[in-house]
């Protein structure tokens, strides 16, 4: 092999500034269609985690309704701070405190903390269902039964996702039927 036959081989096989150029444009295209996906995938995800959580929750207020004769806790909406005796998440028994703590609850709004640092759960309880019956969490209007859920995420904290809110059937929800007040 001569060796103008090397070099013209050599000066084939390399890309052009324009081409190289081209493939990186069309990386940082795809890169930024691919970004926004992965964003909305990591939301739907923190969600899913908080739908778990209120449903290790459920099953933890379902025992405490068999251990007490089917009476729910006697608990305040929102505690005073993560210790108050008469907050939901210091009476039910858990093996982690964790489960109170929504993974999109990331905002420090209160007093430079998020609001389960602040109170001890990202969830609000239900006060109106304290010390209920808990088959009895439900209002019969003219022949129309309305479920009322016993916690819900106590801010918006997914977005156009939706709220989250735990029934005493167990199951949780992204409607509320009946408005925690």
């Amino acid at each position: 092999m001569d060796l103008n036959m090397s070099l013209e081989l050599k000066i084939q096989k390399s890309f052009t500034i324009i081409e190289l150029l081209v493939v990186i444009a069309i990386i940082a295209i795809l890169a930024g269609l691919l970004f926004p996906m992965l964003g909305k995938a990591r939301d739907k995800a923190k969600k899913t985690s908080c739908i778990n959580n209120l449903r290790q929750l459920g099953i933890a207020v379902n025992t405490y309704a068999g251990n007490n004769t089917e009476i729910l806790p006697m608990a305040v909406r929102i505690g005073t701070g993560p210790d108050d005796p008469m907050a939901i998440n210091n009476m039910l028994e858990m093996q982690s405190k964790r489960a109170f703590e929504c993974p999109a609850d990331i905002e420090k709004n209160y007093d430079g903390k998020t609001f389960f640092e602040k109170y001890g759960s990202s969830y609000e309880w239900n006060a109106w269902l304290s010390g209920r019956k808990i088959d009895k969490s439900e209002i019969g209007l003219q022949n129309l039964q309305i479920s009322v859920p016993m916690m819900g995420d106590s801010s918006n904290y997914h977005g156009k996702f939706g709220r989250n809110y735990l029934y005493s059937d167990g199951s949780v929800k992204e409607s509320l039927e009946v408005l925690i007040e």
